[in-house]
């Protein structure tokens, strides 16, 4: 929850003892606000003034155009004896949580604060040019799986969120929640067992293969170089600079980092020449 510094409280007859306890709780609290903590979340103002932008919604908008094209492609001289599908990520895929990025900076917080109740509000919106694609590859009978690391708990309200808009195919077989496996390789495999994927279309590159599971920053630059035939046709890859695995392999993925080592490793991970 946002942090209360009390500059709304109204009272009347406020006494002069409830005055000086109000004092002694504010100071406080603006102390605990670590300057780590706003550096990091201020690292993203950038990435999410773009996000929000129109040059982010063309991007989006050229990347479905582009992913309908290869789609009707495919299906032109598709003769597998399997159905085809489409496997897609949900968050910064199909719908839109920069909001929820912009109120961390707002009110000086980090994930996973206030995460679970913008889920549940199920307000986030769609990006563009994604309800229209999955919409058309609906009509042409592709199935549809919406594989999301949100966990359980937080079906419902994705539920909701995506029906709220109109979704296709949004029967329980078809949305995959992440359970203990960070890895969505496993819920690709089951799907494999019974249809052809076709397309991958998420905003990480393990959205798209296991081979980046875990990887290093150099792993992931080779083997980006080696599948790169693969972008743009099987692969559709949709930008994120808010968050992502590109982020956390400069930390090794290491969750235990002080804040202040992180912010010192990612300073030391870009490139001046």
């Amino acid at each position: 929850m946002p942090i209360n510094r009390y500059r709304n409280i109204k009272t009347i007859f406020l006494s002069g003892l409830l005055l000086l306890s109000f004092t002694a709780v504010a100071k406080p609290i603006e102390k605990n606000i670590s300057k780590d903590v706003i550096r990091i979340t201020e690292q993203s103002l950038n990435a999410i003034l773009w996000q929000q932008s129109a040059e982010a919604k063309a991007l989006y908008y050229q990347t479905f155009n582009l992913a309908r094209w290869q789609l009707e492609q495919t299906l032109k001289t598709y003769n597998k004896n399997k159905l085809p599908a489409i496997v897609m990520d949900i968050d910064e895929t199909v719908l839109d949580n920069s909001p929820y990025a912009a109120s961390m900076i707002v009110d000086k917080q980090s994930y996973p604060q206030g995460w679970l109740e913008w889920v549940n509000e199920a307000k986030a919106k769609p990006l563009p040019g994604a309800l229209e694609f999955l919409n058309y590859a609906n009509s042409q009978n592709v199935t549809i799986f919406y594989i999301t690391n949100r966990k359980t708990d937080k079906k419902e309200a994705t539920i909701k969120n995506l029906q709220k808009y109109g979704f296709p195919q949004l029967k329980a077989s078809h949305l995959l929640f992440k359970t203990t496996d960070e890895s969505k390789e496993h819920r690709r495999q089951r799907i494999s067992a019974t249809y052809e994927i076709i397309m991958l279309i998420g905003d990480k590159l393990t959205d798209l293969s296991a081979v980046f599971d875990q990887t290093s920053l150099l792993k992931r630059d080779k083997e980006v170089k080696k599948m790169r035939d693969a972008f743009g046709q099987k692969f559709i890859l949709l930008p994120n600079p808010m968050y992502g695995d590109w982020l956390e392999a400069v930390t090794d993925y290491r969750h235990d980092l002080p804040l202040k080592t992180i912010l010192e490793q990612r300073l030391k991970a870009i490139k001046t020449s």
